[in-house]
């Protein structure tokens, strides 16, 4: 008897498996368009058999216009890895859905059969989609988001966010899953239960189907190995089916997420029922994933650019200490109290020409040293940490320190955080270290019950943000190390002026540029559907940001003057020279600059391509007031151009002209749609256009807190057919307090998630897809579920006489209406 360990599933060729998914068929075919391999399913799908294929060229078996399409597919990949699609082809009587990749020097051609289910559109709904996962929150926040967007996508009972940590290993950070499905947040996977070559698949191709885990697959009939690397229907692993039947994992798929390159995550979805997901499902689902990914990232860029900010605070605060002397030494106390606001720890230890220094929780001096020692030639020239001291120093323990970040200084300095022992309870998903002894093959564990590991000897791990942090330090202290206390001062004195520029207002200046381009890019697509509007509405409203950020590099002020004149210019092929300023000019100051040039920009495209300075002989003007206070009112006046109609409609650019001044500055903004023209005022608080030390003006009232209807309702039952309002219906149902939604498309869904559950409340959208859910409301009302009808058609039907008592929306409603709709639910007698 043999005992193995999972890393052997390391060895396994699973891109050379040799088999494809059932619900599939392949053929495969070399530079010379001859067939070389195909699946056995084939006569299934073209009616001939995989033997009488094979060493037969392409164009004998698949239609001419076929093969001229597969053409101009790889034409289009041009060698590379992309993987194209042809949808809804015509075959031997038959529609299909087609797949096209190129590895290693053959050319696979994935056969699936068309899903008339799926609607052509699908596509167009990811945008959607990828909105409702919001922006800059923490990435916890936006994985939960993450994991409902997919569930709602795919229809899996059970989605999930998995992280994978540096040692390989992964967390599910979120789920989302249906009624009575096993709850996975929060448990922790091995390394080895996704073997490095699998991983390295998964950034090759970002999809993986596994339709039903108990089908080994479908042989490929030919000559040699084929790569099925690219191949959407690649057979699994023996050893991977059996490790989702252990799991009770009917049918999963998993997509990936790609953050700077590396595979930073997956989303995986799993069902209880075999489930075949339409290739155009999937091809969604790879760019909702990109996209969501490409979100991810912007995230963390945050996150970092944040730690780059406090880097270079925490450099100012020591760098422009004057007290205690200039060397680390000297100021080790101060250290310690600036770091720690940035840094968690527990102890610093400063090693220093032989003489040893400490701050914070107090350490054994000889233990201290002995281990300062032995660290030394441990850390080298670069930042060395750990959060498992004693694997390095068995034999010194040191009052409890599990953890030590080392920055090396100067030649013979070492300066270390110390960091306590923590211990910590981790949940596996199964015992993940625990053997598998089998005779002649490999099993995966079969057992999934969360396994409680206490591990000790281990402190907190020190984070990125904590590394990037800990390089700005040692900057700061290599500094403060090699300069002379005379040196220092003076040096500080002549760039005192630089660094506060530099280090505090260059960095919240940029900061707030870099949000207001990312938000002006996150919304200006919704205003038009052509993607080259959109191109040139976002690079018109990014000019006028630079343009006002163009003044800001020639002095700390900005002239209002100067910020009309350079928009007139902008637009003077389109009359906007016919903009004047009237009153006296004022300086603007820099923090305020980007939003009076975005608010300005938006005001004369406005007037250039709908109002007076688009019409001949039209003018605009913006006059200039100066209120009692120092607070400056600008009025913009457009006189002579065609007569204002106010549509209701108010997109990106009339929400900057409306909302940037008062929520940005903390002033005041009203637009008037006057029929003459439009009119608009605005005021500026007196200390952004002087240099006087006013208060600020008072803030907006914060709105009434929404109540809560929900909070104690258990079990809610929604059924809608478009995933889009059932979304946003969910949305608003959590917003009222709901905690669990449960969500059908159909009555047949709807009828299973009843048997599993009686709801606490149901909302019914009464016209499905051929069906009506009159019959349901009867059962449900008959059970006494309280209920709630939905329509996009008349209230006034003969259908809902049978619910006098019944509320009933008409479509659209908000959430206003849903929850007054909810409070008559739930009043007696209804």
């Amino acid at each position: 008897m043999k005992q193995y360990d999972l890393t052997d599933c390391d060895l396994e060729p699973i891109h050379l498996i040799g088999r494809v998914q059932p619900h599939a068929a392949l053929l495969a075919f070399d530079n010379s368009w001859t067939i070389t391999h195909a699946s056995q399913s084939l006569a299934d799908y073209l009616g001939e058999a995989p033997e009488e294929v094979i060493g037969r060229s392409l164009v004998s078996v698949l239609p001419h216009e076929l093969v001229h399409d597969l053409r101009t597919k790889l034409q289009l990949a041009n060698g590379s890895e992309l993987v194209l699609g042809l949808r809804d082809v015509a075959l031997n009587g038959q529609r299909f859905d087609l797949a096209i990749s190129n590895t290693a020097g053959k050319t696979v051609l994935d056969i699936e059969r068309h899903s008339g289910t799926v609607p052509d559109g699908e596509l167009n709904l990811i945008s959607s989609i990828a909105e409702r996962v919001p922006d800059g929150v923490p990435v916890p926040q936006m994985t939960q988001a993450i994991a409902r967007a997919f569930r709602a996508l795919t229809g899996y009972d059970r989605t999930m966010v998995y992280r994978f940590a540096e040692d390989g290993s992964g967390e599910v950070i979120a789920e989302a899953t249906a009624p009575g499905v096993e709850p996975y947040l929060g448990l922790r996977y091995p390394d080895t239960d996704i073997p490095a070559q699998a991983r390295a698949l998964l950034l090759r191709n970002r999809v993986r189907l596994i339709a039903d885990s108990a089908d080994p697959g479908v042989p490929i009939m030919g000559l040699g190995d084929l790569d099925l690397s690219l191949s959407g229907i690649r057979a699994v692993s023996p050893i991977h089916l059996e490790y989702l039947r252990n799991m009770g994992v009917a049918s999963s798929m998993t997509v990936s997420l790609i953050v700077g390159g590396r595979l930073w995550g997956l989303v995986a979805c799993h069902h209880r029922k075999p489930f075949v997901v339409p290739m155009a499902t999937r091809g969604a689902a790879d760019l909702l994933g990109r996209l969501l990914a490409h979100k991810i990232g912007l995230r963390l860029a945050e996150e970092e650019l944040e730690a780059i900010s406090r880097t270079g605070s925490l450099q100012k605060t020591l760098l422009t200490h004057d007290g205690g002397g200039a060397s680390v030494a000297d100021n080790l106390p101060f250290i310690a109290r600036s770091v720690a606001g940035d840094i968690a720890f527990d102890s610093i230890a400063f090693l220093h020409d032989g003489h040893l220094e400490l701050a914070g929780e107090p350490l054994p001096r000889r233990q201290a040293e002995a281990a300062m020692r032995q660290l030394q030639p441990l850390v080298g020239s670069e930042i060395w940490h750990t959060d498992k001291l004693a694997h390095f120093l068995p034999n010194l323990p040191l009052a409890g320190m599990a953890g030590a970040m080392a920055l090396p200084l100067a030649e013979g300095q070492l300066f270390v955080l110390f960091r306590r022992e923590i211990a910590e309870t981790i949940r596996w998903a199964g015992a993940p270290t625990k053997p598998d002894i089998v005779t002649g093959r490999l099993h995966p564990r079969d057992s999934f019950s969360a396994w409680l590991e206490e591990r000790r000897g281990h402190s907190a791990p020190w984070t990125a943000r904590d590394r990037k942090l800990a390089d700005g330090l040692r900057t700061a202290l290599l500094e403060l190390s090699l300069r002379g206390k005379e040196h220092l001062r003076a040096s500080l004195k002549r760039a005192s002026d630089s660094q506060e520029l530099l280090i505090s207002e260059l960095n919240h200046r940029v900061r707030n540029v870099f949000a207001l381009v990312r938000g002006v890019v996150n919304q200006s697509h919704s205003e038009t559907r052509d993607p080259q509007d959109t191109l040139r509405i976002v690079l018109n409203r990014i000019n006028a940001l630079a343009r006002a950020h163009d003044q800001l590099t020639r002095a700390e002020n900005t002239a209002l003057s100067d910020l009309v004149r350079v928009e007139s210019r902008a637009f003077a092929t389109r009359g906007a020279s016919r903009l004047s300023l009237v009153g006296p000019d004022h300086w603007i100051r820099p923090e305020a600059a980007p939003t009076i040039a975005l608010v300005l920009h938006e005001l004369v495209t406005n007037a250039v391509k709908h109002g007076s300075l688009g019409a001949k002989g039209g003018t605009a003007t913006l006059s200039v007031t100066v209120l009692p206070g120092g607070a400056l009112r600008l009025d913009w006046q457009e006189i002579g151009g065609p007569e204002v109609r106010h549509t209701g409609r108010r997109g990106f650019g009339s929400a900057i002209i409306e909302r940037s001044v008062p929520f940005e500055l903390g002033g005041q903004a009203e637009v008037i749609h006057d029929p003459a023209g439009l009119r608009a005022c605005f005021v500026l608080p007196a200390h952004l256009v002087s240099a006087r030390d006013t208060s600020e003006a008072e803030p907006a009232p914060e709105s009434p807190r929404e109540s809560q209807p929900l909070a104690a309702v258990g079990r809610l039952l929604l059924v809608e057919d478009n995933m889009l309002i059932a979304m946003d219906v969910a949305d608003s149902l959590r917003s009222l307090g709901a905690q669990h939604v449960a969500i059908a498309g159909s009555l047949r869904e709807a009828a299973a998630l009843i048997d599993e559950a009686m709801p606490d409340l149901a909302i019914l959208d009464i016209n499905l897809s051929g069906e009506t859910s009159l019959s349901l409301a009867q059962h449900l009302a008959g059970a006494g579920c309280p209920l709630i009808l939905a329509t996009g058609y008349s209230t006034n039907t003969a259908a809902l006489a049978d619910y006098p008592n019944v509320p009933v929306l008409q479509k659209p409603y908000d959430t206003d209406a849903l929850a007054e709709a909810i409070a008559r639910a739930f009043r007696p007698g209804s």
